[in-house]
C-alpha cells in the first residue's frame, strides 16, 4: 500500500491468496526477509499516520507473520515509539527469516504474556496459522478476554486462519 492509499482502496487477500503471492515474489527472485522487511514496515507506517507517537506492544508468534512483528517493532522505536515485544516460544524457534529481523530488532524480547498489553497505545499480533491452531495455547483465549478489557487504541492482527 502507497503512502497516499487508504484501507478502502486495500485489496484484502485471503491466507491461501497471501502464500501464494509471496511464493510467486520470492519464485520472480524476492527474497523472504526483503518481503518481510517490507510488510513489517508498512504495519509501521500505518501505526505512524494514525496515531501519536506513545506506547506499543508487538506480539509476535514464531513464524513468518511473527518476523513481520519485529521489523514493524524496529521501525517504531527508530520512529520514537517505546515498543515491548513478545514472543511466543523462544528465538531458537523463529523460522530463518524471523530469526534474522529479530536479530536487527536486537533488543529484549520477552516472553508471550497478556501482562505486555498493559498500560499501552497500540498493540500489534503477529502470529501464523500453527500457533492459532495450536489447542493447547490457551493464551489464545487470555489475550482476548485481556483484549476486551485493554485501554489501548488500536489492535493490528497479522493473524491469518485457513
Amino acid at each position: 500500500m502507497s503512502s497516499g492509499s487508504d484501507a478502502s482502496q486495500s485489496i484484502l487477500l485471503t491466507p491461501r491468496q497471501m502464500a501464494a503471492a509471496d511464493q510467486a515474489a520470492i519464485d520472480a527472485g524476492a527474497r523472504g526477509v526483503d518481503l518481510m522487511e517490507a510488510a513489517g514496515k508498512a504495519v509501521a507506517e500505518t501505526v505512524t499516520r494514525q496515531w501519536p507517537v506513545g506506547t506499543v506492544c508487538v506480539l509476535c508468534g514464531p513464524g513468518n507473520n511473527g518476523g513481520d512483528g519485529f521489523v514493524a517493532a524496529r521501525y517504531l522505536r527508530e520512529r520514537g515509539w517505546t515498543v515491548r515485544v513478545g514472543l511466543l516460544g523462544g528465538l531458537d524457534s523463529l523460522t530463518p527469516d524471523a530469526a534474522h529481523h529479530a536479530r536487527l530488532w536486537g533488543s529484549r524480547v520477552d516472553p508471550l504474556d497478556v501482562t505486555l498489553v498493559n498500560d499501552v497505545d497500540v498493540s500489534s499480533m503477529h502470529f501464523s496459522v500453527p500457533a492459532c491452531r495450536d489447542p493447547s495455547k490457551e493464551w489464545l483465549s487470555r489475550f482476548s478476554r485481556r483484549f476486551k478489557k485493554a485501554r489501548f487504541r488500536f489492535a493490528l492482527l497479522t493473524f491469518p486462519v485457513a
